[in-house]
Formats: structure tokens, sequence, C-alpha cells
């Protein structure tokens, strides 16, 4: 359920986050095992402020860093993220 979180907030779908959160039990604080990334850092690299706010709503850490070094697309760039939490994306 929990890699299913993070697929959802790369979506940026905001039902599906909720019921994921409220009804499914998802952690937010989830760490993808091939990227390292939390469904936060999927948030904030789309710029999903609604997701940010209900992954944070439900104690989703912002200081969490990315275990490893990570490539993501976005915005038809690149974003290097290097042991970052969401706040430093």
């Amino acid at each position: 359920m929990s890699q299913e979180l993070a697929d959802h907030c790369v979506k940026s779908d905001i039902e599906a986050i909720r019921n994921a959160i409220e009804r499914g039990g998802a952690d937010p604080n989830s760490i993808r095992p091939v990227s390292g990334v939390t469904p936060l850092h999927e948030a904030v690299v789309k710029t999903a402020n609604e997701c940010v706010s209900l992954l944070l709503d439900a104690g989703a850490d912002p200081n969490v860093a990315t275990k490893r070094d990570v490539e993501t697309n976005a915005f038809k760039g690149s974003v290097h993220v290097f042991a970052e939490t969401p706040l430093h994306l």
C-alpha cells in the first residue's frame, strides 16, 4: 500500500492519497526501495501543494533524506537528488 501512496503522489491524485492514508493505513514515510524517496519527495518534485499538505497532516517527516543518488525527470528537465530532504527540493 505504501508504494501505491508514492504512485498516487506522482500522479497528484488527491482522492487516492486521502483514501490510501485514511482507509488503507498507508505510511507517509515509506521509502521506495529502488529510488530511496518518500511520497513527500514525489509530491514536492511535482509541486503538488495539496498532496504535500495531506502528507504532512498525516505525519510525513520532511526531514527524511534520500538514501542514495536519485535522478528524477521533472518539468522536462532533470532533478538530481543526493541525500536530500523534501525541503531541499
